[in-house]
């Protein structure tokens, strides 16, 4: 059995004195921004007049719980100035309407080159999607609105391919005229220091998909990541990095020419209000002092080493960490090792939303035959925090973690982990390693055009205090492999998807829990078919009478992994965000 990868970073012991440098006094624990923070509310989507009446109040917001919201803030955070390779191709959102009213969208961008902002109606850029036999047909709103239960595309960016590239042009365009669209490099320079934002006027739930590609199924295009976005409502003044991997460089780089093989990782900050004053950590010396007005964006290179530290801001702030480059499991040192890297993303789980117990139920194997051990990664966040495991402790995983210190380990089997009380919160998540990683590590040869699979990337995990009874999601049409993981107490209500029906299939988790894996489509985008109905890509919905938790995985593959120089097949994972809150357990229980 191979050694687990373990480590602990500085950050639990550096937390108090970050926070001291940057003028701050730590708190207790991770929490909420505080509602005297004296953060004045946008001029859009926010409103202090009729809070009893109106779903985007703060209050409104809060006393729904979920992650539902009304307002959010997306970048092009695929897009680093100077960066040789240009992430081209349709930036979407996809919005769910998880409200029993219709939503109303609107879109606003301000270049920082710009006297006043563009504000619009969503309408003319979202669409809904039907299928037509394997391809997909995209329909206007009906009268504007995003219905109750529906899910639209959004068609937020657009950076256009290279005349040279026309024919992944053609495959990659949005399903409308992009809200925005550049073809000048320097504007794509100024995309990063800005945002747009996305508001409505009822709680909907947001995915970002970067290099959307609407065509027909069958494509030669590969979509870099999807992400879950969360509301500004859910933004914090001391946000907390959690960032994609761990701290570091690889001990050998790969045997090849790949200068984006030392890429540093990167943090963008994002602003909701105007004069927003921000201490940005850094990887050695001072803190470093910015101010931001709405709307912009800060980015500053992480390379992961600042996980489990706080930004520390006078109004909340968002945070998205990127990595042009990811290798996971950074002690792989095998030849062809850049082929194994991947384009990720992740936005920071705001600390609102960690909770004290979760249950780890990975994703399904890439290869039938070839079972996989993903990391896992705890990432405390208070100190004297004591965890405990069912049915076994995997070898690695910690005991104990403080504020601010990051554990990662290798597990195969499912298992369960929980700290003494609601008052030990910790951060968990779930790490896919990069296809050559598992291919070598189980002896299959490397060698040629070995049959690639997924790639690195890290998932949120949701503690049981946040899993609900129903969800909404969208399985990109980009990728040709989809398949949902769900988790629920053991012996829970039946669990029912749109497409497939009641889930079967489940496996137990220790005393508590059980999980099932429901596949959604094949290898290469076929259909899945069950007695109830057939699975396939594009909107779906989950519910049952009792709580429970998903994630949904996709893959491409080396049959679809063609566009420019991507070198390996992208993957995705999103965590099922509800709308409605379930009440967290009991100390004890």
């Amino acid at each position: 059995m191979r050694a687990p990868l373990f480590y602990r970073s500085l950050a639990g012991v550096m937390w108090a004195t970050a926070l001291a440098a940057c003028g701050a006094e730590p708190r207790e624990r991770f929490s909420n921004v505080d509602e005297e923070a004296g953060v004045e509310p946008s001029p859009t989507g926010y409103s202090d007049a009729g809070a009893a009446a109106d779903p985007c109040d703060p209050s409104s917001l809060a006393e729904r719980g979920g992650s539902a919201g009304c307002r959010f803030l997306m970048t092009a955070s695929t897009w680093i100035p100077g960066d040789s390779w240009v992430p081209r191709g349709c930036y979407a959102l996809v919005v769910s309407n998880p409200s029993d009213t219709p939503a109303r969208l609107r879109l606003r961008f301000k270049s920082r080159t710009a006297a006043d902002a563009r504000e619009e109606d969503a309408a003319p850029y979202a669409r809904r999607t039907v299928f037509n036999g394997r391809g997909v047909e995209y329909l206007p709103l009906e009268d504007g609105l995003v219905s109750p239960a529906e899910t639209v595309v959004v068609s937020a960016l657009f950076l256009p391919f290279l005349p040279s590239e026309a024919w992944i042009d053609s495959n990659s365009r949005c399903p409308t005229a992009g809200f925005v669209e550049s073809t000048d490099p320097a504007a794509r320079d100024e995309l990063v220091s800005a945002a747009i934002e996305l508001v409505s006027d009822t709680p909907i739930l947001v995915t970002q998909i970067s290099a959307y590609a609407p065509a027909a199924l069958e494509r030669d295009t590969a979509p870099i990541s999807a992400f879950s976005l969360f509301p500004v409502h859910l933004w914090e003044e001391q946000p907390v990095e959690t960032g994609i991997f761990k701290p570091g460089l690889p001990a050998a780089l790969p045997a090849i020419d790949a200068p984006s093989a030392v890429w540093p990782g990167r943090t963008f900050a994002l602003a909701a209000f105007d004069d927003t004053h921000v201490l940005l950590p850094t990887l050695d010396g001072p803190a470093r002092a910015i101010t931001l007005q709405r709307g912009e964006v800060f980015s500053h290179t992480t390379n992961d080493a600042l996980a489990g530290r706080p930004v520390i801001a006078d109004k909340p702030v968002g945070l998205v960490t990127f990595a042009p480059m990811t290798l996971i499991d950074w002690e792989y040192s095998q030849p062809f090792l850049g082929h194994d890297m991947s384009r990720s993303y992740s936005v920071a789980l705001p600390s609102s939303l960690w909770g004290s117990e979760y249950v780890a139920a990975r994703h399904a194997n890439r290869w039938e035959e070839l079972a996989e051990a993903p990391l896992w990664r705890i990432l405390g966040g208070a100190d004297g925090t004591l965890l405990e495991y069912d049915p076994y402790r995997p070898e690695g995983a910690p005991e104990r973690v403080g504020r601010g210190e990051l554990v990662v380990f290798f597990a195969d089997a499912p298992f369960s982990v929980r700290s003494q009380d609601d008052a030990h919160p910790f951060y968990f998540s779930e790490s896919m390693t990069g296809p050559l990683h598992q291919l070598d590590v189980h002896g299959v040869d490397i060698s040629g055009e070995p049959d690639l699979r997924g790639g690195a990337l890290t998932v949120h995990q949701l503690p049981t205090s946040r899993w609900h009874r129903r969800y909404p999601f969208f399985a990109p049409l980009d990728f040709p492999s989809h398949s949902v993981v769900l988790v629920r107490p053991r012996g829970g209500p039946d669990v029912v998807l749109d497409c497939a029906g009641t889930v079967t299939g489940w496996t137990p988790v220790g005393e508590r829990f059980e999980y099932a894996r429901v596949p959604l489509t094949g290898h290469l985008y076929e259909p899945v078919v069950y007695p109830a109905g057939t699975c396939e890509a594009g909107p779906h919905w989950i519910e049952s009478e009792g709580p429970f938790s998903g994630t949904l995985w996709g893959w491409g593959n080396q049959e679809t992994a063609v566009v420019l120089d991507k070198l390996s097949p992208a993957a995705y994972a999103l965590p099922l965000l509800g709308a409605d809150r379930v009440q967290p357990r009991s100390s004890g229980n």
